[in-house]
């Protein structure tokens, strides 16, 4: 049997953060929270990260329609050298859709759009690293 691996991921955005924790036994992601993009950022996330224990970062990498990469995915790729100093594997997913995708499901649930903001990062979040954890150890 393979060792469980415990993730975090991040919807990176350039005001918020989209925060969301899962494993890789249960494939289960729970968005966890939602950070300002700002010079706390580190902090905060530390204390997050502090009391779950993940083993790698898993960061949604904006691409355009035909898949290549944009401004926004050179902009993710310098923030995630600021996270070098979690000394954590840094693992980039594919982030197609997810925003609109975390929006949906929370309009089904009937959360008011002024109210998800927040929300839709962390769930976008989540379901990034959803799409890792089905991507590397199936479903």
């Amino acid at each position: 049997m393979t060792e469980i691996e415990r993730a975090v991921a991040l919807a990176v955005g350039e005001k918020r953060i989209g925060v969301a924790f899962g494993d890789s036994q249960t494939k289960i992601t729970v968005p966890a929270a939602t950070l300002a993009n700002d010079d706390q950022f580190t902090e905060n996330f530390k204390q997050l990260i502090d009391k779950k224990n993940p083993v790698a970062i898993v960061i949604g990498l904006p691409r355009n329609s035909k898949g290549q990469e944009t401004q926004q995915s050179k902009y993710v790729r310098n923030f995630a050298e600021s996270l070098k100093v979690f000394n954590l594997p840094i693992i980039f997913q594919d982030e197609s859709l997810t925003t609109i995708e975390a929006e949906m499901l929370l309009n089904l649930q009937h959360v008011a759009k002024q109210q998800n903001r927040g929300q839709v990062d962390s769930k976008a979040a989540a379901l990034i690293l959803s799409d890792y954890l089905e991507q590397k150890y199936g479903r």
